[in-house]
């Protein structure tokens, strides 16, 4: 497709879903075409990535996925000034490491090895919402037109994006995408910068949640789905496959299955979402898989298990020392 063909794409969906209408087949099967074409692209960047990352450290954990349809079209519906063309995060990998030094030293090796095109630090100067970590767009080097976006970010700051997600599944809310809700994003902001609560903020903490049931949500979600992708996982074992598709349905029950090709696997996620766009679905792949790491990869999809659960007893613990020694 040309640049000219793919703007026109985005402006024909831009145009549908501002009526509230479904994408025709047509215009779906297109965006799929478009979809894909990042496919060799990304496959090829992945591999570099991952040498890059295991010349930091063996234990970071790398993955790649194309957007999925139903975030392209509400990106593009919530943003009435971008071009699909100009969609800069439709192809994306991820690194997940251990510290934030080791960020700063990938984002020196990459800058090295690929035409950096931008990139936006939100490690100097985290989000307003609280998020941390450091975005690199980079230059296909099969096709300079294309951009594939790289996500640098410790793992404890993608569990707070995992949780994030989470409250969004759980909570039927659109955080992520920039929906307003003063609760929800206060607590995350708060626990965004958890180490330096006051204890008068860590009160806060527990009234949202006695709010919101937010901790015995979460734990019912997670008892609710945790044998059955364990069970799920363990019959994928042995099969070498490397790509997932994780899905939520809408009465929050998780599952996993696995794909020996991206083909395979990107025909069946397509499939998927025509027949069911109330889903959650994401198509990933990730490097030298095993249960841990697709847990705390996808953490909002699998929904087993989050370290808000410890961080929440931690907190209630302080608060309750805290009054019994002011109280005394």
């Amino acid at each position: 497709m040309t640049k000219s063909q793919i703007n026109k794409l985005g402006k024909e969906l831009r145009k549908i879903l501002k009526e509230d209408k479904r994408p025709t087949i047509e215009l779906l099967d297109k965006l799929q075409k478009y979809r894909t074409s990042f496919k060799d692209d990304l496959s090829s960047m992945f591999e570099d990535l991952r040498v890059i990352s295991k010349q930091s450290n063996k234990s970071n954990i790398i993955s790649f996925r194309i957007k999925r349809i139903e975030s392209i079209l509400s990106k593009i519906k919530r943003q009435p000034t971008m071009s699909l063309g100009n969609m800069g995060d439709l192809a994306g990998c991820r690194i997940l490491v251990y510290n934030e030094s080791a960020i700063k030293n990938l984002v020196k090796l990459i800058s090295i090895r690929f035409n950096v095109k931008h990139s936006n630090d939100y490690l100097k100067e985290s989000k307003e919402d609280g998020y941390r970590g450091y975005h690199i767009y980079i230059e296909s080097p099969m096709n300079a037109s294309k951009l594939i976006e790289v996500q640098i970010r410790t793992v404890r700051s993608h569990k707070w994006a995992s949780m994030v997600e989470i409250i969004d599944i759980l909570y039927n809310l659109k955080i992520k995408e920039g929906e307003k809700h003063e609760d929800f994003e206060h607590v995350l902001l708060l626990l965004s910068r958890i180490d330096k609560l006051t204890i008068e903020e860590k009160k806060e903490v527990i009234e949202l949640d006695e709010k919101y049931k937010i901790h015995s949500k979460f734990n019912e979600v997670f008892i609710k789905n945790h044998r059955n992708i364990r069970d799920e996982w363990f019959y994928h074992i042995g099969k070498n496959n490397n790509f997932f598709i994780i899905e939520v349905d809408s009465n929050k029950s998780s599952s996993i299955s696995s794909y020996c090709s991206y083909e395979n696997a990107e025909s069946i996620y397509f499939e998927k979402f025509k027949q069911n766009e109330q889903s959650n679905f994401v198509l990933t792949h990730i490097e030298k898989p095993n249960f841990k790491r697709v847990c705390i990869a996808y953490a909002s999809y699998v929904l087993i298990n989050h370290d808000y659960l410890k961080d929440w007893y931690k907190i209630a613990k302080d608060v309750i020392n805290h009054s019994l020694i002011t109280n005394h």
